[in-house]
């Protein structure tokens, strides 16, 4: 595990944490509160997934195809049928 991954995980904890914490799951002894407070710490992971999913697909670049060889005729080969070239 590098340096980058412990700290974004805790970044990230301490984000939910702070979400559940301001809708509700502080009241110690209201299980609805509670609840509702896990869910929008849930939802705010999810969407943070979510933009992080979008930005990969279009930032991640595909690698360039490589140029298929073009046929040539050559002297041994019969009339009408392409050889590809080696070079």
């Amino acid at each position: 595990m590098n340096t980058s991954y412990q700290v974004g995980s805790a970044i990230g904890l301490a984000a939910m944490t702070a979400l559940a914490v301001s809708q509700g799951a502080g009241q110690l002894g209201h299980p609805q509160a509670l609840t509702n407070g896990f869910s929008a710490g849930f939802l705010g992971a999810a969407g943070i997934a979510l933009v992080g999913g979008l930005l990969a697909l279009i930032t991640i670049r595909k690698p360039p195809q490589a140029a298929s060889p073009e046929p040539v005729e050559s002297a041994d080969a019969p009339i009408g049928e392409p050889v590809i070239s080696a070079a």
